[in-house]
């Protein structure tokens, strides 16, 4: 019976046996890291679920997804590190000011992190890249749902 206790304190880690103990407490342990793992399980299976989920939408919409309002558009795709957003304005309108701070404000609120942000102007447009990198899977962002709300905050 002592080898098997020691054999089974030798599996447990160290956060879960304090100092030497008896061998119950050793089962209590054990017992203990088992539901922990079983926890981790579960946490990461709804996560895979929720990838595979986020997943199928994008499949069955169109990677490239443009909502035109009042002549500005917002386009989302996804990239392998998380998002490319390209916001095209037009500045034709001297009395709509277009503010990229409010833009960058609400991704960092939405749980998006913002990597880099690039423009450029031509005329009287002004094409946004915004690369950004999802920080909370979890937060079950998709392409078309992001682009209909930067559609809302832009316009």
């Amino acid at each position: 019976m002592v080898n098997r206790v020691t054999s089974l304190r030798s599996l447990i880690p160290i956060e879960f046996i304090k100092g030497k103990r008896s061998a119950s407490d050793h089962m209590h342990a054990a017992v203990n890291y088992i539901k922990y793992l079983q926890k981790n399980i579960q946490e990461l299976d709804n996560t895979r679920k929720n990838i595979i989920s986020l997943d199928e939408q994008n499949k069955s919409s169109t990677i490239i997804n443009t909502f035109q309002q009042n002549n500005n558009c917002v386009t989302v795709n996804k990239c392998e590190d998380g998002m490319e957003i390209l916001i095209n304005v037009n500045n034709s309108h001297k009395e709509e000011i277009f503010s990229l701070s409010k833009v960058l404000r609400w991704l960092l609120e939405d749980g998006l992190n913002v990597v880099s942000c690039d423009n450029s102007k031509q005329d009287e447009r002004t094409l946004i890249r915004i690369q950004c990198q999802v920080s909370d899977i979890s937060s079950g962002l998709t392409v078309v749902g992001l682009q209909k709300k930067l559609t809302d905050v832009i316009n």
